[in-house]
């Protein structure tokens, strides 16, 4: 099971998502601040992280930094996810290594959750999903518009094909 640390400091919204993710096979755990969210990084060891960047204790810009430079963590999928308002907070979070940026008003759980998959499982990895048995591999989808139905002709045979 895919473990991700949430680090906000309004506990509803980590409510909120954590229970998404929960209910999308992963374990999850909530930091409050900054500096909690710094040690569960430590001693939690997630696979992924959702980190606002307006947190106490230690701003998310300067948790990135410390995330970055701690030894086996530089490819730690954090997806920061912060107000809209905060843009040049997200430019500098980007700089210091983020892996995606979301606008807390302009995104859902689903759209947290499907951020973490996609930077956990790059295309055509197995993934496990929470409508199976949480070991139970399957393959990665990637949302699309691929599954659409596609127009039929009325028209039998193609035009180009004649009787032999």
């Amino acid at each position: 099971m895919k473990k991700v640390l949430i680090i906000e400091d309004n506990q509803l919204v980590a409510n909120i998502y954590a229970n998404r993710f929960k209910v999308e096979g992963f374990q999850v755990k909530i930091a409050p601040d900054g500096q909690a969210g710094l040690d569960l990084v430590r001693n939690f060891r997630p696979d992924a992280v959702i980190l606002d960047l307006m947190l106490p204790r230690m701003t998310g810009v300067d948790l990135m930094k410390n995330i970055r430079a701690e030894p086996g963590l530089e490819l730690l999928p954090v997806i920061v996810f912060s107000d809209a308002y905060e843009t040049s907070m997200m430019q500098q979070a980007c700089k210091a290594g983020a892996t995606k940026c979301l606008s807390k008003e302009h995104s859902t759980p689903k759209l947290a959750v499907e951020a973490v998959r996609r930077a956990l499982f790059p295309e055509g990895a197995i993934v496990a999903t929470p409508t199976g048995p949480a070991d139970a591999p399957t393959p990665a989808a990637e949302p699309s518009d691929a599954l659409q139905p596609t127009p039929v002709s009325n028209n039998a045979t193609p035009k180009n094909q004649g009787a032999f």
